[in-house]
């Protein structure tokens, strides 16, 4: 029976491989965008509390979420498809644990967004919609918050919960490296 050798992806024909240039062109355009989006977390976690000063400002607010959820999801994908793609790479598994951890960065900063949401009223973030045509955008966003009213917890409450995602995915990669080590000393021993 003939052996079969798998091809390493390097070795692979690039049309039978992910194409991620549309997210990035190359690594280090990922690692640059990477750096940048950290000084933006720390920029759209300052606009925390300025919601209830007008519609524009609630409009700054939900746009500028929409903008680095964006950039994280490009961040993310790229990341998770490079690991995916040689999960004994070093250098990929550290984008995909650096992007597991800015998701709980991300969350702790856009913590505060729905609480804020809510601390407005109903007839007040009506009258903003009518005076700011550009925040109908989120009118359907919006209105789901009011409707979840009560199942949301204060900003601090919030800012807990969004930290405690970071300890529980630290606890997941510590089990499943720990797993890993098991079963690769099962393995050599049986």
């Amino acid at each position: 029976m003939a052996e079969i050798k798998l091809k390493k992806r390097e070795e692979m024909d690039p049309a039978y491989c992910w194409d991620l240039s549309s997210l990035f062109g190359s690594d280090e355009e990922f690692e640059k965008t990477e750096q940048e989006f950290a000084k933006k977390i720390e920029a759209f976690r300052a606009k925390q509390g300025t919601m209830k000063e007008s519609a524009e400002a609630l409009y700054d607010v939900l746009s500028g979420l929409d903008d680095i959820s964006r950039v994280f999801s490009s961040l993310y994908v790229y990341a998770s498809q490079k690991y995916h793609q040689d999960m004994g790479n070093q250098k990929y598994q550290g984008y995909a644990g650096k992007m597991d951890s800015m998701m709980a960065v991300l969350a702790d900063a856009s913590s505060f967004v729905e609480p804020e949401i809510l601390e407005l009223d109903e007839e007040t973030v009506t009258e903003f919609e009518k005076a700011y045509e550009p925040l109908r955008l989120y009118d359907r966003i919006l209105k789901e918050n009011f409707r979840k009213k009560e199942h949301i917890l204060s900003p601090e409450m919030e800012a807990v919960l969004a930290k405690a995602g970071e300890i529980s995915r630290h606890f997941r990669t510590q089990t499943s490296d720990s797993s890993r080590s098991r079963m690769k000393r099962k393995i050599r021993f049986h």
